[in-house]
C-alpha cells in the first residue's frame, strides 16, 4: 500500500525534530536529509504495524490544515508498506554459514541439544548490541 501523510520538521540546535500528527509519531535527525529518512522509516513502520493488526490506517490530514510555527517546514511524506514488507522478509531470510568450532565443544553442545543457529544468532545480537 502506498501512503502520503504530512510531516512537520522543526529546526533544533542539533538537526530537526519531525512530528507526524496523523499517526502520533515523533522522530529526529541530524540534518534535513537524515530527518526525512527517519520520518519515512517511522511512518512506514507505524502504517505497517496498523496493517498487520488488521486495523484501518487513519486518514491523512490535508497539509493546509496542519498547525505549524512560521519556521517549521510542513511537507508530505510518501511511503510504500509493500516495499517495506518485501525488504523485511528478505532481510530476515535465513542464510547458511559454515563455521568451525572445536570438536569437544561440538560434542557437548550436541549432547545438550543446543540449537547452533539460535545460539549463534543470539551471540551475534549480543556482540553487535542489537536489542530485539
Amino acid at each position: 500500500m502506498k501512503y502520503v501523510y504530512p510531516a512537520v520538521f522543526r529546526s533544533m540546535p542539533q538537526g530537526y525534530t519531525v512530528v507526524l500528527p496523523d499517526i502520533d509519531g515523533t522522530t529526529q535527525g541530524d540534518n534535513l536529509q537524515d530527518s526525512m529518512e527517519m520520518a519515512e522509516d517511522l511512518l512506514c513502520l507505524k502504517l505497517y504495524d496498523i496493517e498487520e493488526t488488521g486495523k484501518t490506517p487513519p486518514n491523512s490530514t490535508n497539509i493546509k490544515d496542519i498547525a505549524a510555527n512560521t519556521d517549521d517546514i510542513v511537507t508530505l511524506i510518501h511511503v510504500d508498506t509493500d516495499d517495506y514488507r518485501k525488504y523485511y522478509k528478505e532481510s530476515n531470510r535465513l542464510i547458511k554459514k559454515t563455521l568451525s568450532i572445536p570438536q569437544w565443544i561440538n560434542e557437548r553442545a550436541e549432547e545438550a541439544k543446543i540449537n547452533f543457529s539460535q545460539t549463534l544468532t543470539e551471540a551475534l545480537k549480543d556482540k553487535l548490541q542489537i536489542a530485539e
